[in-house]
């Protein structure tokens, strides 16, 4: 199947499902599923892996990246990281 947007699975998979009693149960249970969509569900879109794994991926990533200067910076200095 097509990668469907955010908006479109919601509509069909929670919306379209779910009786809400009011107000409160809507969000509660949109909470529950837009949880569900971020921690388990991988997304095409992003190698096939969670928003959540790709989001600490990320975070991971940078922070390599902002280590990784001042690890060349005190080589170039004459004085190894300790």
């Amino acid at each position: 199947m097509a990668s469907l947007s955010f908006h479109v699975r919601f509509r069909a998979e929670c919306l379209a499902v779910e009786v809400f009693d009011g107000l409160g149960d809507a969000r509660a249970i949109s909470t529950a599923w837009k949880d569900d969509d971020d921690t388990r569900r991988p997304h095409s879109s992003l190698g096939y892996m969670t928003p959540a794994g790709f989001a600490a991926a990320c975070a991971a990533s940078a922070s390599a990246k902002a280590s990784a200067p001042a690890a060349h910076a005190a080589v170039y200095l004459g004085h190894p990281r300790p």
